[in-house]
């Protein structure tokens, strides 16, 4: 079994968008940054902090991480300042 078989889709897209989120942002917003780490974090059990790095090999969060980090380089600087506030 695949971790795509094990996980379900919406729980990798909402990790691969809030790290895409991370990482566009954590020059820009540091403080917007940390609440977001620590709400994605606050919201995964024990068992899927421990299976981020299978999480992060499926195909579902690849493409969403791709898609997402595409669009935050797309964005002029003041639209990407307030996406970063805005991401979480």
């Amino acid at each position: 079994m695949t971790a795509s078989a094990v996980w379900d889709m919406t729980t990798e897209q909402i990790i691969a968008a809030s790290e895409a989120a991370e990482a566009a942002c954590k020059d820009i917003e540091p403080e917007a940054t940390a609440r977001g780490k620590q709400l994605l974090d606050k919201s995964l059990t024990e068992q899927q902090r421990k299976d981020l790095p299978n999480i992060r090999k499926t195909e579902v969060y690849k493409q969403t991480f791709r898609e997402q980090s595409e669009w935050f380089a797309s964005l002029k600087k003041e639209e990407l300042h307030n996406a970063c506030q805005h991401a979480w």
